[in-house]
């Protein structure tokens, strides 16, 4: 009696260490398509700090951001910037990997990296016409105190970005990739829309909320502190303000 007692209590036990592992396993087996979406933000989300990188380490070189270019052709700018927000030139900036046929760079999903500038131009300091932040020598003639920057994120899109709502401003440059969903549903539209303004919210993948964006921002008084520490804001080498 005493030894089938102990036979039926280890039969129990046994149970219910199944019973555990099958709730464990299953809690921990995630649908392929969900693994795989975590593994491209955070490849885009590591691709995004490496474009950071590579713009400080441009406008230290050059004293100036490099022009957003077209998506859809090839096109060497040597003057004024056309557009305000396009593709991230991977040759100016020295990122490798993959990029379109204009040469911008890709994210995780395959899509061109979104690139807005801003095109602030003081009206009385400075060469009036050339952007201030893209054009080399432009912040030393405008001074510290008085240049400015014109993009600006925003808690929603449906807010006009009012003071309560806005996250940061004075932005030199917004670079953003569309996620995965890469749609302008909801939240996303302000990022697609052309203006100076973009939403950055938590993450969502609820169709009336869904927001899938990732970006990383330039402020004036980072990109001025670059500037600072590379000599394109003091006299010590006067030929690089001209």
């Amino acid at each position: 009696m005493n030894l089938m007692h102990q036979r039926g209590f280890s039969l129990i036990e046994l149970s219910i260490v199944l019973f555990i592992s099958a709730i464990l396993l299953r809690a921990a087996i995630v649908p392929l398509p969900q693994l795989r979406d975590t593994a491209m933000r955070k490849q885009t989300r590591q691709q995004l700090q490496d474009v950071k990188q590579a713009l400080i380490g441009h406008i230290i070189r050059t004293g100036a951001l490099p022009c957003p270019i077209p998506l859809t052709r090839v096109e060497n700018y040597t003057g004024i910037c056309q557009i305000a927000e396009g593709g991230l030139p991977a040759a100016s900036v020295g990122l490798l990997g993959t990029t379109s046929s204009a040469g911008a760079v890709l994210d995780a999903w395959g899509r061109p990296l979104r690139y807005a500038l801003s095109r602030a131009d003081h009206q009385s300091k400075g060469v009036v016409g050339l952007p201030d932040w893209s054009t080399a020598g432009e912040v030393a003639a405008i001074g510290l105190a008085d240049v400015e920057a014109d993009l600006r994120i925003c808690l929603n899109a449906d807010n006009k970005c009012v003071k309560q709502y806005l996250r940061a401003d004075q932005l030199v440059a917004i670079v953003l990739s569309d996620g995965r969903d890469g749609s302008a549903n909801a939240n996303q539209k302000e990022n697609q829309d052309g203006d100076t303004d973009y939403v950055l919210t938590a993450h969502s993948q609820i169709e009336a909320t869904v927001f899938d964006d990732m970006m990383i921002a330039l402020s004036s008084s980072d990109m001025a502190y670059w500037l600072l520490r590379a000599h394109w804001l003091t006299p010590a080498n006067p030929e690089k303000i001209r």
